[in-house]
């Protein structure tokens, strides 16, 4: 959620192109200390951000000068939220910037070294990934739909769906959804429940009064696991959720799940 909330502002700020650049470097102390210090580096070369804004855009619901919240749409919760989720892990969230001259923000997080044999090899991602794809639905040439805002976000789940073998159409919004859907026909719909213009609870209820849409599976995608909001995507319509960020093998089996399976696909029973 941190990488994805740095590097979304990250692509907003920076102008077609800019560069962009993620470090990830062990800061480790050298003690015996079982832990390991990353220490994680975004920087660009973006519009920058000024010294007056700097002391407060970790504030929440703080925008930067007036003149980037017209334009770009703000930094929103993002980076409140990415600096609250830092320090839960005992870490450190900095910023250096130049207005005018790009941004690099920063986080050092601590984290439990794991046992020697619990990481993951290269031959065992890939056995993985090979079983994915093998259980995934039985036709590539299902249409599939995804409503997702967020730039890297509709980057992570289309590069999963392409590595399945699946071809998506990336819509932004709900109301682009709608759009489409009056003139192209989908086998399944990935749905993200927070979108400007229209958001994915009720973009679904509108897609259900629609007799010919009524067993579309819609999948919600969020970044909540709270069961107030799983709740709320079933009683909006929707027939399943994903939380992000999105694993190939969760996406692969919710494709098997609505596609792969001859019961009816309006029956929302085995979500909840």
């Amino acid at each position: 959620r941190i990488l994805t909330n740095l590097l979304s502002n990250a692509i907003k700020f920076t102008p077609a192109g800019g560069d962009i650049y993620l470090r990830v470097e062990n800061s480790s102390p050298n003690t015996e200390n079982q832990t390991q210090h990353l220490q994680i580096s975004i920087r660009d070369t973006g519009i920058g951000i000024s010294e007056a804004a700097q002391a407060k855009i970790f504030e929440p619901f703080s925008q930067a000068e007036k003149s980037t919240t017209r334009k770009y749409g703000g930094t929103g919760l993002g980076l409140s939220i990415s600096s609250h989720l830092v320090t839960l892990m005992g870490g450190k969230f900095g910023v250096e910037s130049v207005l005018g001259e790009g941004a690099e923000f920063w986080f050092v997080v601590v984290l439990d070294e794991l046992p020697v044999g619990t990481v993951p090899t290269v031959e065992g991602l890939q056995k993985r990934f090979d079983t994915a794809k093998t259980t995934a639905g039985r036709s590539p040439q299902h249409r599939i739909m995804v409503v997702e805002d967020n730039v890297v976000n509709q980057k992570v789940i289309d590069s999963i769906l392409k590595r399945l073998g699946y071809q998506a159409d990336i819509l932004p919004n709900g109301q682009k959804a709608l759009e489409r859907l009056a003139v192209q026909d989908y086998d399944l719909v990935f749905m993200d429940y927070h979108m400007p213009v229209l958001d994915g609870h009720e973009a679904t209820r509108q897609i259900r009064k629609n007799p010919d849409w009524q067993q579309l599976p819609i999948i919600g995608l969020s970044a909540s696991a709270m069961r107030d909001d799983l709740e709320r995507c079933l009683e909006a319509g929707m027939n399943d959720y994903l939380t992000k960020p999105t694993k190939i093998d969760q996406v692969a089996d919710m494709l098997e799940k609505w596609l792969g399976r001859e019961s009816e696909s309006g029956d929302v029973s085995s979500a909840l």
